[in-house]
């Protein structure tokens, strides 16, 4: 019975030469080995996913960004053409006192 990659009756505190021959051929290693490797993939696949997260974050920032100056705008351009009405329409209001 074997925990972990070492098993019970290895020798405690070597493990070099036939030891160590011994404990790379048990199924627990391989096992151990395969899991490592699933384990790296499985932290590739999250870097990524985190820079595609990131990647996204950062659009929809710009695009907040972009649309909330674009309220700003619409905001302004909105006062500027309610003064232009007022100005015409006393110029046509003095005009209209003249005649």
């Amino acid at each position: 019975m074997t925990t972990g990659i070492i098993p019970w009756n290895a020798t405690p505190g070597k493990a070099c030469g036939s030891t160590l021959g011994d404990i790379c051929n048990t199924n627990e290693f391989y096992l151990s080995y395969h899991l490592y490797i699933v384990a790296c993939a499985g932290a590739g696949a999250t870097v990524i996913a985190l820079i595609h997260f990131l990647m996204i974050l950062s659009a929809n920032w710009a695009y907040l960004k972009d649309a909330s100056h674009m309220h700003a705008y619409q905001d302004i351009k909105m006062k500027e053409e309610r003064e232009l009405q007022d100005i015409t329409s006393r110029s046509k209001e003095c005009l209209n006192s003249y005649t």
